[in-house]
Parts: structure tokens; C-alpha cells; sequence
């Protein structure tokens, strides 16, 4: 005997209204921690009430797994590059890359999530399921290899310093532009000016005869 695989809410079927759920979770996530947080108060933000709310999803993981799954499916559009782009020297292309990321990150729905209570960006996976968490982190893996990819054949092509090691530089670019998100302050300077930056920071950082590995750590040399 075959086994269906298990209903989505009803409620999921109204696009608009159920990304208004997810925003609202969001944002009391971020504000109080996945532990803190509760349905009731999600529910209560929304103007329902919380058995209304089981109509859009079962638990708490349910919501905090269909966030982070969305905020990683649009993470992976950014690492689309048009036919132009793909016939450009890596150099160029991280270039391309950091400005789309940017752009995308300003864009980001799920803002609220990008710190606060609920720990670094990374751990928000540690409150899903195995099988959950694995397609999260399969996810990541995706968006890591691009980078990694891409920094490889800058340094096989002589436009990168060979002597930095290329997870480390990939994962550092990352770290970088995403907790932009934290201090940020539209303010003091603009979100185009810390873009700009970043690029000139990368560019010049992974040239060759930049530090290499042996001297950028030892503060005597």
C-alpha cells in the first residue's frame, strides 16, 4: 500500500496571504529567538487567532523551514549569470557577483532573520529537523560552490593570488556582504557606496602579490 505525501496547509494556496504570514514569523523570530517565540503571538500580530493560524501551518518549524527556504531559493537566483557575464574573466565576474549579491540582499524579504536573539545566521538551521536542515544546508552547499568555482579559476588563470586559500577567501566574502545587514545605517552612507567598496576591498585583495597565507598572519613580518 502506497502512502500520499502529507497535505500543505490550505491556507498556503493564498500566495499573498501566506507570505504575510511568513514575514510576520519573521519578524518575531528575529525579535525574540525561534525558542521565545510562539505561535499565539504570531497569530496575535497577524489579527487571528491561533487555531486560524494552523490553517497556514502546523508548528513553529514549519514556518521557520519555508523562510529559510525561500530566503536560500532567491540566494540561489543571484548566482545566475547571463551569457555576457559568463564569457568574462573571473575577476569581472566576482565583480558582477558581489554587485548582484548586494543588490539582492537589499531586496531580502527576510531581513528579520539576519541577526538578533535567535543567534548568528548560520544556527537558525540548528532548529529544524534532520531531513529539514539538509535541504537548507544543501542549499548553502550550492551557493559555496559558485563562489568557490569562481575564485579557482581566478587563481588558475593568474588573476588571483594562488598562495590564499580559496574556502577561507569564499567564505570571507560572504560573511562580509551579509552581516552588512547588521550595521548598516543608511545615514552615515549609502548602500551603493558599501557595494563600490567591497568590490574595490575584493578586487584588490585577491590580486596577485597580495598577502599570502604565511605573512598576513604574523604580525611581525
Amino acid at each position: 500500500m502506497t502512502h500520499s505525501a502529507p497535505m500543505e496547509p490550505r491556507g498556503t494556496l493564498n500566495e499573498r496571504r501566506w507570505g504575510e504570514v511568513l514575514q510576520i514569523a519573521s519578524e518575531v523570530f528575529g525579535e525574540r529567538g525561534y525558542p521565545a517565540a510562539s505561535l499565539q503571538e504570531i497569530a496575535e500580530r497577524l489579527g487571528i487567532t491561533k487555531g486560524s493560524l494552523y490553517y497556514y501551518a502546523r508548528t513553529k518549524e514549519d514556518l521557520l523551514f519555508e523562510i529559510l527556504k525561500r530566503a536560500h531559493d532567491y540566494a540561489l537566483t543571484l548566482i545566475r549569470e547571463d551569457p555576457l557575464t559568463q564569457r568574462m574573466s573571473p575577476r569581472q565576474r566576482l565583480e558582477r557577483f558581489i554587485r548582484r549579491w548586494m543588490d539582492g540582499l537589499q531586496r531580502q524579504q527576510y531581513t528579520a532573520l539576519s541577526g538578533g536573539p535567535g543567534g548568528s545566521r548560520d544556527s537558525w538551521t540548528d532548529f529544524l529537523s534532520d531531513d529539514r536542515r539538509s535541504r537548507i544546508i544543501g542549499k548553502r552547499h550550492e551557493l559555496n560552490r559558485y563562489l568557490l568555482d569562481l575564485i579557482r579559476n581566478g587563481m588558475a588563470q593568474g588573476e588571483f593570488n594562488p598562495q590564499l586559500d580559496a574556502q577561507h577567501v569564499a567564505s570571507w566574502i560572504f560573511i562580509l556582504m551579509n552581516d552588512t545587514r547588521l550595521w548598516f545605517r543608511a545615514k552615515s552612507m549609502s548602500w551603493d557606496y558599501i557595494t563600490n567598496w567591497y568590490v574595490t576591498l575584493v578586487s584588490r585583495g585577491l590580486a596577485p602579490g597580495s598577502l599570502d597565507r604565511e605573512s598576513s598572519l604574523d604580525p611581525s613580518s
